[in-house]
């Protein structure tokens, strides 16, 4: 445990605890689950505020494992908190009863919509080797408690070639090799290539674990109470420019927005303060969660 996890632990009484368990036995699936819920988060606490205003919900933005897993284990269960406290400064009057019960129907109500948004999503969510739930938890209740850093899943052949990111970026190029392609050209000349390149994939690099995702990346600086977002910078690939720079803080992830990037051209985050590259996707090299082939060696 960190001093910041402790801390964290120790601030609130009161937690929603996020429950995650997977089964199966593809790193690409486990990661892929565990990193989407933990993208998914957001949504949940957009919510809260939306339907309890006066309520402070604090999310750590790491997984937690009871003390006694062990780090072999292989059915995965890990726990995701949101801590829950009154806005500092409120001058709300204390609850009444039925002022707490309004309060606990609305947590409930809304605690049953994230879990219906995940438990839906058939992408990235298998009841056969996958399981979540949402629930209100005091502190005594979650007992002891670690930082949980496995991997979830093992590498099996074939994970690579399912990475959330890599096919975004392959349906990016198929579709723009069938725009850019003559009228006399075999429909399938995209799918042949994109079959060559896996067919001709070189052995995975020996490393242990996943390379997380930009996605992943963006959200632990911006929900890390550790880390200053303010501090880092995304450089992107423009399609006319080249190699360009935005301050995180700005970058845009919804695709409804005008300045909407997609994440698949991010090529790495560098911080401010100091010049290091923090994430590279070339070079497969993240410090931010260890992931990748050489995190041990930054800029």
């Amino acid at each position: 445990m960190t001093k910041g996890s402790t801390e964290f632990l120790d601030t609130f009484k009161t937690f929603i605890k996020i429950d995650a368990q997977f089964w199966g036995v593809s790193l690409a699936k486990g990661s892929g689950f565990v990193g989407w819920l933990e993208s998914r988060c957001i949504m949940l606490l957009v919510d809260l505020n939306r339907r309890l205003p006066t309520i402070y919900p604090r999310i750590w933005p790491a997984r937690f494992v009871n003390e006694d897993v062990s780090e072999d284990e292989t059915d995965y269960q890990g726990y995701y908190l949101i801590g829950l406290d009154k806005w500092e400064g409120s001058n709300e009057q204390p609850m009444t009863r039925d002022d707490m019960k309004t309060a606990l129907a609305s947590l409930r109500a809304a605690l049953q919509k994230f879990e219906g948004q995940i438990r839906g999503d058939e992408k990235y969510f298998d009841p056969n080797t996958s399981w979540m739930s949402a629930s209100l938890v005091n502190r005594s209740e979650l007992g002891a408690l670690r930082l949980d850093n496995r991997e979830w899943g093992e590498y099996t052949v074939g994970d690579d070639d399912f990475d959330e990111e890599d096919e975004e970026e392959d349906e990016m190029l198929d579709s723009e090799d069938d725009d850019h392609s003559n009228s006399d050209t075999p429909t399938g000349k995209s799918k042949s290539k994109k079959k060559t390149t896996i067919a001709s994939h070189p052995a995975r690099p020996s490393y242990s674990g996943k390379f997380r995702s930009s996605a992943d990346v963006i959200n632990r600086i911006r929900w890390d109470p550790s880390m200053d977002s303010g501090d880092y910078i995304v450089g992107y690939e423009d399609r006319f420019l080249g190699t360009k720079e935005r301050a995180l803080d700005t970058w845009k992830s919804e695709q409804t927005d005008e300045e909407f990037i997609p994440q698949h051209r991010i090529l790495y985050f560098k911080r401010k303060s100091d010049g290091v590259i923090v994430w590279d996707r070339k070079e497969r090299r993240d410090t931010i969660f260890g992931s990748g082939v050489s995190s041990n060696n930054p800029r």
